[in-house]
């Protein structure tokens, strides 16, 4: 149709006109018209721009964070978080930073910026990161921002606490104590931080080179550089206004020893006498441009020495005692609370068995362990768990002998048939000829021999059991402690232990009979009154004092030797003196019950001892393991002097040995040498003719 005939009028009639008879169609037509026009006007816009960008970040990027990332890191799953932020993170603009923040904060995430640094830095603490891995740029700008928030952070709980409030050391020795421990704890936060500083140091260095950089680089450049100042000069005003505190403490505790009052002051000046000392010796050796006038003395480090060689020429009988407390004391935290870096914290690496090897975790108090909590670490009672570390196979090796027997048997086709013939030399004979065919069968025998045998054991595992070092260095200065120290020295000892929560522990609600309780801090439930769990464990159960300390810690070190070296008088005591024999026996009469209770529990062991593990596993053999341990700990029972004891370790004799002959026949069983023989045979026919030679 040419535009020359077209006729407005009769459009728009017509189109009229089926608006009036289809206004179903005309609607379905229009919808995505008036759709687009409305996205396209501004007040659409404007709405969509608010309900996307009301945080800065897109519904898919809310998403992930609220479905993958922050579940992981509310879980504790460190690895799982830092891995997926990390690849988010490398993703995305620096614009939608804030609006992760944000995000992050509404779903109870302080900072997910920190969190990041935090994970990372874990995982370059346990060295899980490669040498040459490089971190992309955005998850490294996200790091440095990490690590100055957390260098913020720490500067603020410092200028609340009294390093930075108070001016004088505080004289009651548990918050003079307490407070030491928490600038411990200050200083070791800074040195994991420098530590992060260094590896993010080295990941900036490319960028440092470039010669042009963009803004947004060059000023986290600038920011990291900032920090790196101001938490070296943090670092060190913490370790100035410590050496103030402990100059005052050992003063005073100097002053104390020199002119004594009683036992139990000058104790607790003797116990941090040595520590302040060498602590200010550390400082002053490395200390430089110092602002405090009170360690600018001159000739100070020779006046604290003058001041250590009166006290120890003094005749004092505390100094002496108060090192071995202090010692015996600090081995036996460190066996309880220290983590290795292997077996989830169990044991130590194989290059490092020392009593050094380990960490300790931020916060060492004991937290009850009353109806199985512990101290957040799992193993303040380690060979609860420790008998568990078996990783042998079952290898079965074989060997083949093969014996070859050839047989073989002819039978005749034709009868015989005779031909006269005469030799080269004249002399006739008579040849006689027939038809044959001959079986000849090769009969092989094939012996298999079968041999079954478990993968040798780890040697190396017992010496490197958190622990083993540690509670035997405790129990051999808490014996000589008590060797030198008379009944009333002792009741200070445990005075002192009483008010330090990280020495308690529990121990009796498994064994079923009365046990001693500790001399102070003891407040027996009236009869008739209703109790809660927690005061039944303070007044029946918990045990803090020097017997208790040093039955526990004979009991965990016989375990780990019992369970992987040979011998059976593990827990056979023998000591240099019977202080806390009878602490000792209750504490294992107490750890054998438990180990019985827990096993009736295993459902794998049930399984075992039904003799559903028709081939032994290593579940077996760690389950052996528990049960030699058992065995062994009653061995030490029986020779204790209380009749109770000896009676309940001679009902858990029958229990036991019955467990272990079903789990030994297993391991006989799977380990027996076997014997399979393999007769196979072939046989071949030929057929031939069969001659015999005559002679008249």
């Amino acid at each position: 149709m040419s535009t020359s005939n077209f006729r407005a009028p009769d459009f728009v009639g017509r189109f009229l006109g089926f608006c009036r008879t289809e206004p179903s169609l005309l609607l379905a037509l229009a919808w995505p018209f008036l759709t687009l026009s409305f996205l396209l006007s501004p007040t659409a816009i404007a709405q969509d721009l608010a309900e996307e960008d009301h945080i800065g970040i897109s519904r898919g990027l809310e998403r992930t964070l609220e479905h993958q990332i922050i579940p992981a890191l509310l879980a504790n799953d460190r690895e799982t978080f830092r891995f997926e932020f990390s690849e988010l993170i490398a993703r995305v603009t620096s614009k939608t930073v804030e609006g992760i923040e944000t995000f992050g904060q509404r779903h109870g995430i302080d900072s997910l910026r920190v969190a990041l640094f935090e994970a990372w830095q874990e995982t370059i603490k346990e060295g899980r990161v490669p040498a040459d891995f490089k971190l992309k740029l955005p998850v490294l700008m996200y790091l440095t921002d990490g690590l100055e928030l957390s260098t913020k952070k720490l500067m603020r709980e410092t200028q609340r606490h009294e390093l930075t409030t108070a001016e004088k050391i505080m004289k009651d020795w548990r918050r003079s104590r307490s407070f030491f421990f928490d600038v411990a704890g200050f200083k070791d936060r800074i040195t994991e931080l420098k530590k992060m500083e260094r590896y993010l140091d080295g990941a900036l260095a490319g960028y440092r080179k470039s010669p042009s950089l963009k803004k947004e680089v060059a000023a986290m450049l600038e920011s990291f550089d900032a920090n790196q100042l101001a938490l070296s000069e943090f670092q060190n005003r913490v370790s100035e206004r410590e050496a103030v505190f402990r100059l005052q403490r050992f003063n005073a505790a100097a002053e104390m020893i020199l002119d004594p009052g009683g036992f139990e002051d000058g104790l607790v000046s003797a116990l941090f006498l040595k520590e302040d000392v060498e602590a200010l010796r550390l400082f002053l050796t490395n200390a430089t441009d110092l602002s405090d006038a009170r360690l600018q003395q001159p000739g100070l480090t020779q006046s604290i020495m003058q001041t250590v060689n009166a006290v120890e020429n003094s005749g004092s009988h505390v100094v002496e005692k108060a090192e071995r407390l202090s010692k015996g004391l600090s081995h036996w935290r460190r066996g309880r609370y220290g983590i290795g870096p292997v077996a989830n914290g169990l044991l130590k690496a194989r290059s490092q068995i020392g009593p050094d090897a380990l960490r300790m975790p931020e916060n060492p108090t004991a937290i009850s362990q009353f109806l199985g909590a512990d101290s957040g670490e799992g193993f303040d009672r380690r060979h609860y768990f420790t008998w568990n570390l078996e990783y042998r196979p079952l290898i079965k090796r074989y060997g083949k002998s093969t014996e070859t027997d050839r047989l073989s048997s002819t039978t005749p086709l034709t009868e015989w048939q005779s031909q006269d013939l005469i030799c080269t030399d004249g002399t006739p004979y008579t040849q006689r000829t027939r038809d044959v065919e001959t079986a000849v069968t090769n009969v092989v025998e094939d012996t298999y021999h079968f041999h079954n045998e478990f993968a040798p054991a780890d040697e190396t595992i017992p010496p490197r059991i958190v622990g083993t070092v540690e509670y035997l260095s405790a129990i051999e200065q808490l014996e000589k402690l008590v060797a030198i120290s008379n009944p009333d020295e002792i009741a200070v000892y445990d005075k002192i232990i009483l008010q330090l929560p990280e020495f308690i522990f529990y121990s009796g609600i498994n064994a079923g009979i009365d046990q001693p309780q500790p001399f102070a801090g003891t407040h027996p439930i009236k009869d008739g009154a209703s109790a809660t769990p927690g005061q039944i464990a303070d007044s029946q159960f918990k045990k803090h004092s020097l017997a208790w300390l040093m039955g526990l810690a004979r009991v965990e070190l016989g375990a780990t030797r019992a369970m992987y070296l040979n011998g059976d008088d593990w827990f056979v005591p023998t000591l240099a003196t019977s202080f806390g024999l009878n602490e000792y026996y209750h504490v294992l009469l107490d750890d054998v019950a438990a180990h019985l209770k827990a096993l009736e529990t295993d459902a794998d062991f049930k399984r075992a001892i039904k003799k559903s593990f028709k081939i032994a596993s290593s579940d077996t053999l760690a389950y052996l393991r528990r049960l030699k341990l058992v065995n062994r700990m009653l061995i030490g029972l029986e020779g204790a002097g209380a009749p109770m004891i000896a009676q309940r370790a001679h009902d858990f004799r029958k229990e036991v040995g019955d467990y272990t002959k079903v789990l030994t026949a297993q391991v006989v069983r799977s380990t027996q040498n076997q014997t399979v023989v393999n007769r196979r045979q072939k046989t071949n026919t030929v057929r031939g003719t069969q001659t015999v030679n005559q002679t008249h």
